[in-house]
């Protein structure tokens, strides 16, 4: 409907029946200028409000019922003539929500273009110049319809209706003029610009093909991978951006090797794929550190679909790079096997991890996870086991502690207080029902009396847990002193 509206719009403004809405446009000629003020009404005109009067219902009914088409071949043939019409708007250079008044110069070269006596040769060089004239006040009436908030009721493919046609006309006549290959260039840019994937790599395709040499070839080639890829051709896509890795051009490469991979990864060939994202994670410039999350997240994807933790181990020994980023590809290859409900296997990535990398700062993190997948597992004996390995790995003093604790301190203090005393309540109840020592419940007590006292919210109850511990264990001269 909105077209149809812009085509009716575009008519009564040629002939006169609506006022156009103002553009920027040129300066005009001094001649056009003083013309023009010859010809402006006087300053001062009354204006009139003519109130219309509005229709009825049953007028507006009447007049539907006899517009509407008495049959079918009708109805077919009036949608022909509109179709018919909208396509020569197009190829005219199309038609907008909201008509771009052309400047007095666009108009003399079209009035060039159009004059019997032109000769064919100079055609490409004035359709170059209308594209370049169309292309500057389309692109400023779409600034000014962001500008106005309005953007949204202009179509996509309504942007540059009018540059396009007259590209068109240039790559399509002319394809053998110098100017063809600009316009097919930037018949490539204006497409995908208005989405039209395919009619972009068309026009990408035969400046590459006319000029195999053309300095713009990376970029061209760039641009027809993505078309690719997004159409889900991602043998086409490796294709194209193999072609730009070729090139050698630096400012392209983090990109392109991160595309490249994606589209391995799309095609499930993940052992490929990780060969490609590990360019991106071995390289120690500035520019690649904006990728790396990106692309250790989906190496990560890789690795759950091929190889899993073992093949994570396999990936990094001997890779001095890896040291780098190794804990955070097995903590993403555990967050993944979470996320999949894949509990034993998120243990198994969790566990690796720590163990290969025990100064990482994730660990705490990975830690409470571990926990929480044993649980899920109902395997509490399991989980409190982790639980009390905690107090060897990370209270002051250690080697965690000693790289991580001014920053990471407070938190570790939370984890280990609610870690160990979940163990030493786990514990004493075990023992208690006649499943296990005392004296393992009393080690725990112990251990979160010397890191928290009873300086905690919980610290008295500990106090007065492990005496009562201590009791039961027949040690009733320090459970004595404990009660006190």
């Amino acid at each position: 409907m909105r077209r149809y509206m812009a085509v009716f719009t575009a008519s009564a403004l040629l002939w006169g029946c609506v006022s156009a809405p103002v553009t920027v446009a040129p300066p005009a000629p001094a001649e056009e200028k003083k013309e023009a003020a010859s010809t402006s009404e006087p300053a001062g005109e009354p204006q009139f409000n003519v109130k219309l009067k509005k229709p009825s219902v049953e007028e507006t009914t009447t007049k539907i019922k006899s517009e509407r088409p008495k049959s079918l071949k009708e109805a077919r043939e009036r949608a022909s003539e509109k179709l018919a019409a909208i396509e020569k708007k197009k190829e005219a250079g199309g038609v907008r929500k909201k008509a771009v008044t052309e400047s007095a110069v666009l108009q003399k070269y079209q009035s060039l273009l159009d004059l019997p006596g032109t000769p064919e040769a100079r055609k490409p060089e004035i359709l170059l110049r209308l594209a370049e004239l169309a292309y500057r006040e389309e692109e400023g009436a779409l600034k000014k319809s962001y500008e106005e908030g309005t953007e949204g009721g202009i179509l996509p493919g309504d942007r540059y209706p009018r540059t396009i046609g007259y590209y068109r006309r240039l790559a399509d006549n002319y394809p053998k003029s110098e100017q063809a290959l600009t316009a097919m260039y930037n018949l490539g840019y204006l497409y995908s610009e208005e989405g039209e994937v395919v009619l972009s790599a068309r026009y990408y395709g035969k400046v590459l093909e006319l000029s195999p040499d053309t300095p713009y070839a990376t970029e061209i080639h760039m641009r027809m991978g993505e078309a690719a890829f997004n159409l889900g051709q991602y043998k086409e896509a490796i294709v194209q951006y193999k072609a730009v890795l070729a090139s050698k051009r630096e400012e392209y490469r983090q990109k392109t090797l991160y595309k490249l991979g994606w589209s391995h990864y799309k095609l499930d060939d993940y052992q490929t794929a990780v060969g490609v994202f590990s360019q991106i994670l071995d390289d120690n410039a500035p520019t690649a550190e904006n990728l790396k999350v990106e692309t250790l997240d989906i190496a990560g994807k890789c690795f759950l679909e091929w190889g899993g933790v073992e093949g994570v181990k396999k990936y990094l020994a001997g890779r001095e790079a890896g040291k780098e980023y190794g804990d955070a590809l097995f903590r993403k290859l555990g967050d993944l096997y979470m996320e999949a409900s894949r509990h034993a296997d998120a243990v198994s990535a969790y566990v690796a991890c720590v163990e290969a990398y025990p100064l990482t700062p994730s660990a705490l993190v990975m830690e409470q996870n571990i926990i929480t997948a044993w649980l899920a597992l109902q395997n509490a004996e399991s989980a409190n086991g982790r639980r009390q390995s905690w107090y060897d790995r990370y209270r002051k003093g250690t080697e965690w502690d000693a790289k991580n604790g001014e920053a990471l301190g407070a938190e570790r203090d939370k984890v280990l207080e609610k870690g160990i005393r979940l163990a030493a309540v786990y514990r004493h109840s075990r023992s208690q029902r006649g499943e296990g020592a005392v004296e393992t419940a009393i080690e725990q007590y112990e251990r979160y009396r010397e890191l928290f006292g009873v300086a905690t919210e919980d610290g008295y109850e500990m106090a007065n847990s492990c005496a009562q511990a201590y009791k039961e264990a027949g040690k009733y001269r320090k459970s004595v002193d404990l009660y006190k």
